[in-house]
């Protein structure tokens, strides 16, 4: 027999009880297990005491419950079973030194977990953010944490060793947290899918990175690239078309496919439209064109944004004008189609042609005459890739200088109504050709006219030109345009309280007033330069009669009931 001595018996006492105890707590253990599973539909508390729970089916927090862990419990995930949150809360609460741990359910001793074992922890768009906070747990051997549409709180939360992403979340998500945690996962972050951000969310997840997974992510409506306006072009044409769609500010980097080199975007783009201007090359393949771009929201693109035809032969429908001045240079305009790669030519020595700009419909030249070319009748061509059509243009002899011009009135008068009344732009002699002009006031508050520009035709010696007055004041009316090396000119006065009727004469002439009863206040005459003017007055309806022989005139005017009556200028012969 061996005998130990005391001190060596106490240690072997201990260590022998040490190791009892710990046969006893395995043993313990393993009769300890409580095995959950299926809906939860009340609030439930999962005690370290009862620990280790086992779930044997997918456990489903559902109609407002809550499930509550305490710290240091584990929880054993069956293969295949997941723990998620359909309508109510999770408090998972472990504490530093003794984390809740929700594992495989091959942590067991004697086994060997893999990433997958177990489904996933999931929070759904039911899951009360209030109720819902997860602290210094351990989650691992999954497939990750799923969030659809909720918002939980992650604190000190370890996600390992699973086999898809350590959290993935939708674009109605907000999960927050610190302190977060990964290692041996798919993706050691969190996983947002491509798409667009509709609302206001939140990405409060710190310790990983967000990761896009793939594609765009767009914050608000997305960009899109929607219409082209036209839908159509044939080869070689010069032309603007219109990109319609959402978010397009900012837009460049434009691509075509197959490509197109000569591409400008024009200035002015909105957050719907946005112009470009090209030219599709000659040679340029038949059939349908893509289009891609990048905005400031990020990358558009149309598949088959519009389609290109093969190139047709001009066609001329008109030609303005069709005479040409000897020794001068006329802009000729033909209207026709297929003539944006078109050009002019002439073969008759003596006349040059001079190219100007073209789109499909329309094309504009300049023809030089010299002065050894006859009078006569010559032929042009028009050609492009796919053939060419003929015309001709008589030239005629020298033009002579450009005739006086003038506005009659010489001051125009007005009523604040709106109404468009004529005023006459006038030649001292009528043109061979038509000749074109513009016209604008100084102050578009005071008076408008209907029309920018006006055409004086060839042979005639007057064209009207309508204006409105607006308001009581005053302002200038300018006629710009052939003939005219300084701008024509006019007083344009918009009467106080209006005159109801206006009656102009020509540069020599004769205006009549009849007898007038109708309503208003006021009634004027005039003539304008040099004319002759006859008003009879009724004062029934009208307070004041004005007749004005301007600047020269000859006026006549008679009087009945005691009317004011009104002559000027005091030159002239007048009788009342």
């Amino acid at each position: 027999m061996i005998r130990l001595s005391g001190t060596v018996a106490r240690c072997a006492r201990a260590l022998l009880l040490c190791a009892l105890a710990l046969v006893c707590s395995i043993a313990g253990t393993a009769f300890a297990d409580t095995e959950v599973g299926g809906r939860l539909n009340a609030d439930t508390l999962w005690r370290a005491a009862n620990s280790p729970y086992v779930v044997t089916s997918s456990v489903t927090i559902a109609d407002g419950a809550t499930l509550a862990i305490e710290a240091g419990t584990v929880v054993f995930m069956s293969a295949g079973a997941s723990l998620s949150v359909q309508s109510g809360g999770l408090l998972a609460n472990g504490s530093p030194v003794a984390p809740v741990r929700i594992t495989s359910y091959r942590a067991k001793p004697g086994d060997i977990p893999v990433a997958g074992d177990w489904g996933k922890v999931i929070f759904t768009a039911g899951t009360v953010a209030a109720k819902t906070r997860i602290e210094n747990v351990v989650i691992e051997y999954g497939q990750g944490v799923e969030i659809v549409g909720a918002s939980p709180t992650l604190n000190a939360v370890s996600i390992n060793f699973h086999s898809g992403p350590a959290v993935t979340v939708d674009l109605a998500s907000s999960p927050v947290g610190t302190n977060v945690s990964a290692q041996g996962n798919q993706v050691n972050g969190v996983v947002v899918p491509a798409g667009v951000i509709q609302g206001n969310v939140r990405w409060g997840i710190q310790g990983i990175p967000y990761v896009l997974s793939t594609g765009r992510l767009s914050i608000g409506a997305e960009p899109s690239l929607s219409a082209v306006t036209p839908r159509s072009f044939e080869q070689g044409e010069q032309t603007s078309i219109s990109l319609e769609g959402a978010r397009l500010l900012g837009l460049e980097q434009l691509r075509f496919q197959p490509p197109i080199p000569d591409a400008v975007i024009l200035a002015g783009a909105s957050d719907t439209s946005a112009g470009v201007s090209l030219r599709i090359p000659e040679a340029y393949p038949v059939g349908s064109v893509s289009i891609s771009a990048v905005t400031n929201a990020g990358d558009v693109a149309l598949p088959n944004a519009f389609s290109v035809t093969a190139m047709q032969a001009p066609r001329i429908v008109g030609i303005t004008p069709k005479t040409v001045a000897r020794n001068a240079e006329t802009v000729v305009l033909i209207h026709g189609g297929s003539l944006g790669a078109a050009t002019v030519a002439s073969a008759t020595p003596g006349l040059q042609v001079i190219a100007g700009s073209a789109t499909q419909t329309s094309l504009s030249f300049r023809v030089k005459v010299d002065s050894q070319v006859a009078p006569a009748t010559y032929p042009f061509t028009l050609t492009n890739a796919a053939g060419q059509a003929g015309f001709s243009l008589e030239v005629i002899p020298e033009l002579a200088p450009p005739p006086p011009f003038s506005v009659i009135p010489t001051l125009v008068m007005l009523a604040p109504d709106s109404v468009y009344r004529a005023v006459l732009f006038s030649a001292a002699q009528s043109s061979v050709q038509d000749r074109t002009y513009t016209v604008q006031v100084d102050d578009a508050t005071v008076a408008r006219l209907r029309s920018a520009s006006f055409t004086l035709p060839a042979g005639q010696l007057s064209v009207p030109v309508s204006v409105a007055g607006l308001k009581v004041g005053t302002t200038v009316l300018r006629i710009n345009g052939d003939g005219l090396t300084l701008p024509l000119e006019a007083p344009v006065s918009v009467v106080a309280g209006g005159y109801q009727q206006t009656s102009i004469a020509s540069a020599v002439g004769i205006v009549r007033g009849e007898q007038f009863s109708g309503g208003g206040s006021n009634r004027v005459l005039i003539s304008s330069p040099v004319g002759v003017v006859v008003g009879n007055g009724n004062t029934t309806n009208v307070a004041n009669y004005k007749v004005v022989g301007n600047p020269v005139g000859v006026v006549k005017g008679n009087l009945y009931g005691g009317a004011s009556f009104a002559v000027s200028p005091a030159v002239g012969v007048s009788r009342q």
